[in-house]
C-alpha cells in the first residue's frame, strides 16, 4: 500500500492495532513518516461518510528548507529571511490544493 502523502511504497509496521479488526495493520512510511493503516475498509463497511476534508500546513516552507539543507528541523529561526506570513500563506496554500499538507482533518458521520 502506498503513502497517502508522499505516495512510497517503502513502509514499516509499527506497533499497535485497530480495536475493532485486529487484522489492520499501523503503517509508518519511511519515507515521509507519515503513520497510516493498510485498510480503510472497516470505515466503509461501517457505514460511515466523509463530510469533508481540511488540509492544514502547520511547518514553514523556512522550516522545510532548513530541514533539506541540515536533515534538523529550526528553519524558522535559521532562515527566517524567508519566513514571512505572505509566503507561508502561499505555501500552505499550494500544498492543501496539492492534498500533501502536514495535517489533515477529515469529519465522518453515521
Amino acid at each position: 500500500m502506498s503513502c497517502y502523502l508522499c505516495q512510497s511504497n517503502e513502509y514499516s509496521k509499527r506497533a499497535g492495532t485497530v480495536r475493532d479488526n485486529r487484522d489492520i495493520d499501523v503503517l509508518q512510511c519511511d519515507e515521509c513518516g507519515l503513520v497510516y493503516l493498510s485498510s480503510t475498509d472497516h470505515i466503509k463497511k461501517a457505514g460511515l461518510k466523509l463530510n469533508w476534508v481540511k488540509h492544514i500546513q502547520r511547518y514553514s516552507l523556512a522550516n522545510h528548507l532548513y530541514w533539506l539543507a541540515k536533515g534538523r528541523p529550526g528553519g524558522h529561526e535559521h532562515f527566517n529571511f524567508i519566513d514571512t506570513v505572505e509566503l507561508n500563506k502561499q505555501y500552505e496554500s499550494q500544498l492543501a490544493a496539492l492534498e500533501i499538507t502536514d495535517t489533515i482533518i477529515a469529519s465522518i458521520s453515521t
